[in-house]
């Protein structure tokens, strides 16, 4: 079954990763041409944020990372987060991550009306030592992305 949106995937992506014509019918087919055409640069945003972890809740420099390139692909985002309960700090705590008292988020939402799909991606690191030898190795001694949440963050904004 096809289904006509208003900005396909290619209708999210700036100048510089994407050509394709606004409004252009949605296949499987399309998502995996599109996913090829900007593979690349799923993989150079994957790899940034592996080589630059931060761990817990407070991430502001992820967070800047990801609005930035947000913002690239014409993407408005707004900040999130805030004060984290106690109960939540102390069990943290006592889990070994240190004492995290504030949260960072975004927040971007891509045309407007309904239906309305949310994309969800978490962007924090475990307290691991990387012992591979990549060029995107962390450059963070204890922090690494072990999860899969470096790949988790940088999909979903390109579909």
């Amino acid at each position: 079954m096809k289904r006509r949106y208003a900005r396909c995937v290619s209708g999210w992506q700036d100048e510089a990763i994407s050509k394709a014509p606004q409004g252009k019918e949605c296949t499987v087919k399309t998502a995996l041409e599109e996913a090829a055409r900007i593979e690349e640069h799923i993989i150079a945003w994957r790899r940034h944020m592996h080589a630059h972890p931060e761990k817990g809740f407070d991430l502001p420099a992820t967070q800047a990372y990801v609005a930035e390139e947000l913002a690239r692909m014409g993407i408005e985002a707004r900040p999130c987060g805030g004060p984290i309960p106690l109960e939540v700090v102390e069990k943290y705590e006592r889990a070994g991550f240190g004492r995290m008292e504030q949260a960072t988020g975004l927040v971007a939402t891509i045309g407007q009306g309904s239906p309305c799909i949310l994309l969800r991606a978490d962007y924090d690191a475990l307290p691991l030592t990387e012992l591979a030898d990549v060029p995107f190795k962390s450059t963070c001694e204890g922090l690494m992305h072990a999860c899969g949440h470096d790949s988790h963050a940088s999909a979903p904004p390109r579909f």
